[in-house]
């Protein structure tokens, strides 16, 4: 059998914000582009065929090394420096790093933020035992916990450091009553 062939081809910007972006005309990729790299609404990125990037249009994710090795840089997951040199690149799955004690210092800080978010779901479980936590996410810092409650589930977030729990308008007579029955039943 024939490998289906895409109909998506990479093309380049040429300005000074190297981006690579897979279209089916030249039109949609500045078009696709001028989104990615020009900051007004009025801007239009200029464009041209990189057939080098065209075997990885299926995938649409184009190796870090591949990048690097065409002219166009990366920039460190963790420190935010621009790599422009193959030999200076640390990949990490899908990340990208200048050295390894970037690379160390991020995978820490991964760890520590999964603590934080954890020990949130946590703190949600012990104050509201009957709650199912969906998810727990930091937000510019500060952990936040989605969970659902009541028959039927009706959904609420939580920041850790407060004490009010966000739910819709509709759900606040439906929470202000689970929450005293959740109270009631903590032991003293």
């Amino acid at each position: 059998m024939a490998k289906s062939k895409s109909l998506l081809l990479a093309y380049e910007a040429t300005g000074q914000q190297r981006e690579v972006v897979f279209a089916i005309s030249t039109n949609q990729a500045r078009e696709m582009l001028s989104a990615l790299v020009c900051s007004g609404p009025d801007g239009s990125a200029e464009c041209k065929r990189a057939p080098w990037a065209d075997q990885y249009a299926q995938s649409g994710r184009i190796p870090w090394s591949v990048m690097v090795e065409h002219g166009l840089s990366a920039q460190c997951f963790c420190c935010r420096e621009m790599i422009t040199a193959v030999d200076k690149l640390v990949v990490s799955g899908s990340e990208v790093f200048c050295t390894s004690a970037c690379e160390e210092k991020f995978t820490g800080n991964r760890a520590l933020v999964q603590a934080v978010l954890d020990e949130a779901a946590e703190i949600a479980q012990v104050l509201w035992p009957e709650v199912s936590v969906m998810k727990a996410e930091m937000i510019e810092g500060r952990a936040r916990v989605h969970f659902t409650f009541g028959r039927p589930p009706r959904h609420a977030f939580w920041f850790v450091d407060e004490d009010q729990v966000e739910v819709a308008p509709v759900d606040q007579e439906s929470w202000i009553d689970f929450n005293a029955q959740m109270r009631l039943s903590r032991p003293t």
